[in-house]
């Protein structure tokens, strides 16, 4: 058995195991469209719910960053939400907001976090969206 299949083998084990680590509850929308009430002056999205269920907030690994002084190297981080590896319909702009958290974290119920372009990845074991806090 080479490498690739062995990983193949195990990857629903691992991808159970990412699951099981996201303490956290959010649902997920898309603006579908926006609509203006009658004699009213601006417009209100509207939205469609695209994924509710676990996930985890976390920071990803420091990375170094060019910084705007010459010479100097900053180390910066992404703000990442974890989703389970067969989680679809998540796309860039969507909103995630956090309804509940687990004992064990820091993460803020009520925190809406917008998702940024992700990249994608072969043998994931969880959906790694970066995102930025939008309230």
């Amino acid at each position: 058995m080479n490498l690739g299949e062995e990983v193949r083998r195990v990857l629903p084990e691992l991808q159970a195991a990412a699951e099981s680590a996201m303490g956290d509850t959010c649902v997920i929308r898309k603006q579908t469209g926006q609509t203006t009430a009658p004699g009213a002056l601006a417009a209100t999205p509207t939205f469609a719910e695209v994924y509710t269920g676990p996930c985890k907030v976390q920071f990803s690994d420091i990375q170094p960053a060019e910084s705007e002084s010459p010479g100097q190297v900053i180390a910066t981080r992404q703000l990442e939400l974890h989703l389970p590896a067969g989680t679809t319909g998540v796309t860039t702009s969507c909103v995630a907001e956090i309804t509940a958290a687990g004992p064990e974290s820091n993460t803020r119920v009520g925190a809406k976090l917008r998702v940024l372009p992700a990249s994608s990845k072969t043998y994931m074991t969880a959906r790694r969206y970066p995102v930025e806090e939008v309230s």
